[in-house]
């Protein structure tokens, strides 16, 4: 049996051939599944709400959204959510446009919207709101 001997560069050569056949083999089957996985991830970061052309700038109930919650501000500005479910007894709130807060009939509690400049504070827990592709999405922590 005759040994071939072979020099040090084709040794590289081979191996960094074989490297890049394999690394773009491994890439064809993995970048579908990372593709899916972004997509994923988007859904699992941002939940979608309502396309912005359906906010008037006005308390907006969404019971679809989980958890139901009340959109408040100004898209641009201060625009928050607050949960549309009652703390203390999981009653849904009711809005009172003439007093400005978010009622629970169950245990007569009222959360007075607090409009600022470039927030919107209420007694309640403000869950972020951001604008995706023209849509309101509410950011998932």
């Amino acid at each position: 049996m005759e040994d071939k001997a072979i020099d040090r560069a084709e040794f590289f050569k081979y191996i960094f051939g074989r490297g890049v056949a394999a690394a773009s083999e491994a890439a064809e089957n993995f970048v579908e599944p990372f593709q899916t996985l972004g997509n994923t991830a988007h859904k699992l970061l941002y939940q979608t709400l309502i396309p912005v052309s359906e906010y008037r700038n006005e308390p907006k109930l969404l019971t679809s959204s989980k958890p139901p919650i009340f959109i408040v501000g100004e898209v641009g500005k201060n625009l928050t959510a607050f949960p549309a479910l009652c703390g203390t007894d999981g009653f849904l709130l009711i809005h009172l446009p003439q007093e400005n807060a978010l009622y629970c009939s169950a245990c007569g509690t009222k959360h007075y919207i607090i409009y600022k400049d470039k927030q919107v504070e209420c007694t309640l827990e403000a869950f972020p709101l951001t604008i995706k592709e023209g849509h309101i999405c509410l950011i998932n922590n």
